[in-house]
């Protein structure tokens, strides 16, 4: 493991120490080369996977009244009563609403939350897929007369539209402006596309491929084929002009995503099931287990979701990673406490001592599910934690008293005395009863989505035998808290005072991957970061890298 050995700065003023928000974190990006299976919660044929509101949500062409099912992680999944068992074939999520569209009848199904599905009218089809763009729902079929698209600006209420050909159209999307449809049937014509999905232009396809599915990302429209051919992939700007690209494989490509930066496409039947590509025009292979038929994929919370359409188990693959973290560990500074009323501003002077920080890099994963509630933070249960789940660093303080300021600029105040821990936060409420001989606890209600920064005192005995674990927050799957997060704190004979500060971030989620209002940049990753003490950093020795 690496080494990394940190100088501080002889004397630190009350401007240095502006304070504790400045990560010491240095995160590594997800890794989209593994992927890993999870069970399906019941062996049905999926065909189709969506991510809307903190959840995924999957549709099936096969079972008995259960052709829906959920995740809030895209690895534990609920089983969904369907309206009915049609052969659903797509489902999409848009302006608060999920929408599966289906081939058997005249019915599609529309749920705000994914789990509680009603029933809809509309023209009996060959529905194969539908989107959501510029305030409209926009489905596509593969037979019919002309009129083989549809149209709904609330996913109830839906009008037939004529296609610019009657071609299979098996796909469409939207994206800088425009809905894009492709077919696996016509001559040069297996694309249209419609500035309102209402009106539809034929367009030169770049082959006439059997093109199933179609995306938009990072300014490119991709369409994948699952004829066995070289060039099964084409590319489009503008969706009006197309270019073959060469795939990674001649497999048989059903279904490509885009998220994080990256294109992903799945296959069937074939040996090689997974490509990806940062372009949409160079691909690559990537490892996946074999005989498994992929039928879609989706990306979403930092983590793509493919389903399998056959097989006994694990229907369900996943790949995406966040963050290792460099811990701030045993940061020893001297000073004379300060009267409770200056906490917040006026440290008159630390002499700094140089320390070492470990560099912890390997196997730190946050899970999905640790960013699905609003304004919550989902602990793990863990002993002196360093991983970013835990989101929880120590830094042991002698006789000291500090004063911090939050990402956010929302004033905490924090006390601490020789012998006799205060706790003072704002706006969270946190209190504890210390006995150094005792286990006692200190709730963490995290449920203020205002709050950015949480920082937490703890008076203890300097022991090996001092432990803390934080445990998670755990719900049921109605969402009821069952259990909520704190911390557990195991002190020992007290030999030495000394104060162990944890400091807990808090990252409140709203809206379509928006925090605190503000929504998130393509490759940014909402974690619950370790912060500490950068300010003071002078100098840096590094042996090795991260």
């Amino acid at each position: 493991m690496a080494r990394t050995d940190w100088t501080l700065k002889d004397t630190v003023k009350p401007s240095d120490l502006n304070d504790i928000g400045n990560e010491i974190n240095s995160l590594k990006g997800p890794d989209y080369s593994k992927w890993t299976s999870s069970a399906s919660k019941v062996n049905n044929n999926w065909t189709s996977v969506c991510y809307g509101n903190g959840l995924f949500v999957a549709v099936a062409d096969s079972g008995t009244g259960d052709r829906v099912m959920t995740s809030p992680d895209g690895v534990n999944w609920t089983a969904r009563k369907s309206t009915s068992d049609d052969n659903w074939r797509s489902v999409c999520y848009g302006n608060g609403l999920f929408v599966a569209v289906s081939s058997t009848s005249g019915t599609v199904m529309t749920s705000p939350d994914g789990i509680n599905w009603t029933a809809q009218k509309c023209v009996v089809g060959q529905w194969k897929s539908v989107c959501y763009g510029n305030g409209l729902f926009v489905a596509v079929a593969n037979s019919g007369p002309s009129d083989r698209v549809m149209t709904s600006s609330d996913g109830v209420n839906w009008t037939v539209r004529s296609a610019a050909v009657a071609n299979s159209w098996n796909s469409v999307c939207y994206g800088n402006g425009i809905f894009v449809a492709v077919a696996t049937s016509g001559t040069d014509d297996r694309v249209m596309t419609s500035p309102d999905g209402i009106n539809w232009i034929t367009r030169k396809s770049a082959a006439n491929n059997y093109w199933n599915t179609v995306c938009y990302g990072n300014g490119m429209f991709v369409a994948v084929a699952d004829n066995i051919a070289d060039y099964q992939v084409m590319t489009s700007p503008d969706g009006i002009n197309w270019m073959s690209r060469r795939s990674a494989a001649g497999s048989q490509w059903k279904s490509v995503c885009y998220g994080n930066g990256l294109f992903v496409a799945v296959a069937y039947s074939s040996s090689e099931l997974i490509m990806t590509s940062p372009d949409g025009i160079n691909w690559t292979c990537k490892s996946s287990p074999p005989g498994l038929n992929l039928w879609s994929v989706c990306y979403g919370n930092g983590l793509f979701v493919a389903i399998n359409n056959d097989g006994k188990d694990n229907r369900v693959m996943t790949s995406g990673s966040v963050g290792a973290a460099v811990r701030a560990s045993n940061v020893f500074l001297d000073s004379k406490a300060v009267a409770e009323k200056d906490i917040q501003s006026a440290i008159e002077s630390l002499n700094a001592k140089t320390s070492s920080l470990s560099d912890i890099v390997d196997n730190i994963h946050i899970p999905p599910a640790s960013l699905t509630e609003a304004g919550i933070v989902q602990l793990s249960n863990e002993t002196n934690g360093t991983r970013e789940t835990v989101a929880a660093t120590e830094k042991a303080v002698k006789d000291a008293a500090l004063g911090a300021k939050s990402y956010t600029d929302q004033q905490i105040g924090l006390v601490t005395e020789t012998g006799i821990p205060k706790l003072v936060s704002y706006p969270l409420k946190v209190t504890a009863t210390a006995d150094n001989q005792k286990v006692f606890e200190i709730p963490l209600d995290l449920f203020d989505a205002n709050t950015d920064t949480l920082l937490i005192s703890i008076n203890r005995a300097v022991l090996d035998s001092t432990q803390y674990t934080v445990t998670n927050t755990v719900r049921n799957e109605d969402g009821k808290v069952t259990q909520r997060a704190k911390i557990t704190l195991l002190s020992g004979v007290a030999a030495t005072s000394e104060v162990t500060m944890l400091v807990l971030k808090n990252v409140p989620i709203g809206p379509e991957g928006a925090i605190n209002g503000a929504v998130l940049a393509v490759d940014s990753v909402p974690i619950n970061r370790v912060i500490g003490l950068q300010d003071q950093i002078q100098n840096i020795n590094r042996w090795g890298a991260l």
